[in-house]
């Protein structure tokens, strides 16, 4: 007998993350939790900072650089390394105002760096979880000079890091400039679990230009690693194909199948009478089988 459902079973079935939406917010702080000498302001000053003209805090608030060289704000930069560092883990997900302002600062210092600049910045630097924003920036900008130095670069910090964050935009990157190139490069890690991760991110990249594409190689979806991959397909394919590829994805669903939530999400966003016909139209236990 099919288990009946109701709107809680529902939701539950699909876990908390659809519930929730699924999404992540950059980690936040607000200004005042922080220790006063490096309180960072919606001006991007601070108390340790007051020598500091307020011609140079305006410019800042307004997305104005007032550093001619990298090397000339290496000092604000590290500043705000500092500032982001000391965001407290229990705060990390309240307010992403504080924190989004110093993540933006750095993406724009960062900007200023040559090549071989971004390479020092990276190299025997050592990404915790917190700091994997400022990771993603670093790699992305160094990617514009060259997502394959970018790539290998990653590929030998990893090696001895064992940090995950950082390839996710240089193969957006290069995905733009040569998918092919990108892709043979990704076949090529030696490392199982690297691979593994690389082949989701690259093709999460080229479901944005081609989802088709993607879907002709389904069974390279992770379903419990490649939500990015199901939710980006999930956004820009034709809805009348969102009924089957949902059954395709359940169907696979061995051992979680977190893949078929970010599915379901993005569908939801776009047709969600359609999306919760479907979910009804299931078995209950099967869609919310662990």
């Amino acid at each position: 007998m099919r288990k009946a459902w109701s709107i809680v079973t529902v939701v539950a079935s699909l876990g908390v993350g659809f519930g929730a939406g699924i999404w992540r917010k950059i980690p936040s702080v607000s200004a005042g939790s922080l220790p006063t000498e490096v309180a960072v302001t919606f001006l991007g000053s601070s108390s340790s900072l007051k020598e500091r003209s307020n011609s140079e805090a305006f410019a800042r608030a307004f997305g104005i650089l007032p550093f001619a060289s990298f090397a000339g704000a290496r000092e604000r930069l590290d500043e705000l390394l500092l500032a982001h560092g000391r965001l407290p883990e229990m705060r990390m997900h309240s307010d992403p105002l504080e924190s989004e302002l110093i993540l933006d600062e750095i993406e724009r210092i960062l900007s200023l760096a040559s090549e071989a600049e971004l390479v020092d910045f990276i190299t025997g630097r050592k990404f915790d979880y917190h700091s994997y924003p400022i990771a993603d920036i670093a790699y992305g900008a160094l990617a514009r000079y060259s997502p394959k130095r970018a790539a290998d670069l990653w590929l030998v910090e990893r090696g001895r890091t064992e940090d995950p964050a950082g390839l996710f935009p240089v193969l957006g990157e290069w995905v733009k400039i040569d998918p092919a190139e990108a892709e043979a490069w990704v076949g090529a890690i030696p490392d199982e679990n690297a691979k593994s991760r690389a082949r989701q991110a690259f093709l999460c990249h080229l479901a944005g230009s081609n989802p088709q594409a993607v879907l002709s190689r389904f069974d390279e979806i992770d379903l419990d690693n490649g939500s990015g991959v199901a939710m980006v397909v999930a956004a820009r394919v034709d809805l009348a194909s969102l009924p089957g590829l949902a059954d395709r994805f359940l169907e696979s669903r061995i051992g979680g199948g977190f893949a078929l939530t970010a599915l379901l999400d993005a569908w939801a966003e776009r047709e969600p009478e359609a999306m919760l016909a479907w979910v009804l139209a299931q078995d209950a236990e099967a869609i919310s089988a662990d």
